[in-house]
């Protein structure tokens, strides 16, 4: 699906702001401190419920403001419609409207359509997103470790199958490094190691 439109209320700098986006490449443009990094940030705050400038979403809410909301207007995408492959969830062809709001307590509200969400799951496939912000040249600079995550993740936003493998993968990870850090050399290893083998495969 793509984006189609983006309203908010209270973040940043914006009390109000409505953004409607074409159906191709959409560029925001101008000063510096006007808001166009808030506009990415709240696409975030309502399809990933987090903030990729910061981990206290309160922190965007508007001096003053005791909350702010943000809704997502997303439509489907011409590009991989039903009739270009014929299959896929009745969601991706409707207009779904993704919402989030975030109060100065802490509280955190998200939505579907006005129906209350437990989280952002639903959007992870519908509507995945990625960043890129200048901090990210870490990526390329930074360690090996930091490159796997950002492949790890961008591929299990497009695969439900490695995003299981990967988690699956991660928790006999663990067990298995619990079991060394205790000293247990052992038959207790071995359902772990076999679990890292099948698991990996899929992963590498």
């Amino acid at each position: 699906m793509r984006i189609r439109r983006v309203r908010l209320v209270n973040l940043r700098c914006h009390q109000h702001l409505d953004v409607e986006f074409g159906s191709g490449l959409n560029l925001v443009v101008g000063g510096n401190g006007t808001g166009k990094t808030s506009l990415v940030e709240a696409i975030c705050l309502a399809l990933q419920g987090t903030s990729p400038r910061t981990h206290r979403p309160t922190e965007c809410i508007l001096s003053g403001a005791e909350h702010l909301r943000v809704e997502v207007e997303l439509g489907p995408d011409p590009c991989v419609g039903p009739e270009a492959h014929g299959r896929g969830p009745a969601s991706n062809y409707r207009t779904l409207v993704a919402a989030a709001a975030f109060s100065r307590s802490g509280e955190r509200r998200l939505q579907a359509d006005g129906s209350v969400l437990s989280s952002v799951e639903r959007w992870e496939s519908l509507a995945p997103v990625r960043t890129f912000f200048p901090d990210d040249l870490r990526l390329v600079k930074g360690s090996p470790r930091r490159r796997r995550e950002f492949l790890d993740a961008l591929i299990a936003g497009v695969s439900a199958e490695y995003a299981a493998s990967l988690a699956r993968y991660g928790k006999a990870l663990g067990q298995r490094n619990a079991l060394l850090q205790r000293h247990q050399l052992g038959d207790e290893h071995g359902p772990w190691e076999t679990i890292l083998a099948e698991e990996g495969l899929v992963v590498t």
